[in-house]
């Protein structure tokens, strides 16, 4: 029912409305932390890098104190002097709304991706969406955060919603 008592409430109007219509309702976006990157193979362009991850990097000069797992044997057996190996972690470029990076109630976590996929569009940087079976390349523009944002709203509905 919607009604009316405008002006000064001295009569009032009324009705019942029975709309036939179906809306989307996306997520309200809550700030939070920005997802992680997703790993990467380093071939992408503006990759960054971290120290300490998986992939091997390097060889640099030996300094008391390394992890004796890290020494380069092989090169000290053939006597070519004491190195330390060294490893790194590499970053895609790609920015990636993954469900499984987020560690909070299903809502937040609903509305953080969503806060993120739009600052991503806002900044023009392209990012993808990775949900419990279903996920979405990374790409940019109103087409693909509709398409992203309304994975978020009918993220876990039954499918006659």
């Amino acid at each position: 029912m919607v009604q009316s008592s405008f002006p000064l409430g001295i009569i009032r109007c009324w009705t019942w409305l029975r709309l036939d219509a179906r809306v989307l309702v996306y997520p309200q976006p809550r700030p939070i932390d920005e997802p992680q990157a997703a790993l990467g193979d380093g071939t992408d362009q503006g990759a960054g890098e971290r120290p300490g991850g998986d992939e091997f990097s390097g060889l640099r000069t030996y300094i008391a104190g390394d992890s004796p797992k890290h020494i380069a044997w092989k090169q000290y057996a053939q006597e070519k002097g004491l190195f330390t190996k060294e490893y790194r972690e590499y970053l895609s470029a790609e920015k990636w709304l993954d469900w499984y990076s987020v560690t909070l109630a299903q809502e937040e976590r609903l509305g953080g991706l969503c806060y993120w996929a739009l600052a991503y569009e806002q900044q023009q940087i392209p990012y993808g969406l990775r949900l419990p079976g279903l996920q979405l390349s990374p790409n940019l523009g109103p087409h693909h955060l509709d398409a992203v944002l309304s994975a978020l709203a009918l993220f876990n509905l039954p499918e006659a919603a």
